[in-house]
């Protein structure tokens, strides 16, 4: 895989650098996933997990491209941020926040925790869109990863608050909530 985005010139295409990146993250996430699960494969929560986390990466990942397209421009590189530079800004503006709302209602976060990750998500996606040079598109980045680590981290936090029956069925178990995920 990264044999490719090296030598082969997948770097040079902006979805394949997408899907390069999103498998190089999940890869490692996968290994954590099992760490955490204690497991050998992944079960329903895990998978869930890994699924919605690859969802996000592939959607944003392009978030990395900004501050460096001076950089990827002088290598041949092709990014999102280059070749759609509106729409790119525009998209961390819109996905952020939604991703934020989608995993705070899939892991049960309730409104507190689930308008704290939407906050973070808007405050992000508001500095792609906002703050268009090399310093500002640095610090969004590492704003970013904040906002991946605490997706991982309710990703993390709902193996503790699902608990699945050999049926395959969940029951959250949220302050305030029961309901049955199948």
């Amino acid at each position: 895989m990264f044999v490719g985005y090296d030598n082969f010139g997948f770097s040079h295409d902006p979805i394949l650098k997408s899907l390069i990146n999103t498998a190089g993250y999940l890869t490692f996430e996968s290994g954590a996933i099992q760490i955490v699960s204690s497991r050998t494969h992944f079960d329903r929560t895990s998978l869930i997990a890994f699924l919605a986390s690859g969802l996000v990466l592939l959607t944003t990942i392009h978030a990395q491209d900004f501050a460096d397209a001076e950089g990827d421009a002088r290598v041949g590189r092709c990014t999102l941020p280059m070749i759609a530079p509106e729409w790119s800004r525009v998209s961390m503006l819109v996905a952020l926040p939604l991703w934020s709302i989608a995993l705070s209602a899939l892991w049960g976060l309730g409104l507190v925790n689930g308008t704290v990750f939407l906050c973070l998500g808007a405050f992000v996606g508001s500095r792609y869109f906002r703050f268009r040079d090399v310093k500002h598109d640095e610090k969004s980045y590492l704003l970013y990863n904040v906002f991946l680590r605490r997706l991982q981290v309710d990703g993390i936090k709902a193996r503790y608050l699902w608990v699945e029956y050999d049926d395959g069925d969940f029951i959250v178990l949220g302050v305030g909530q029961h309901s049955t995920i199948t």
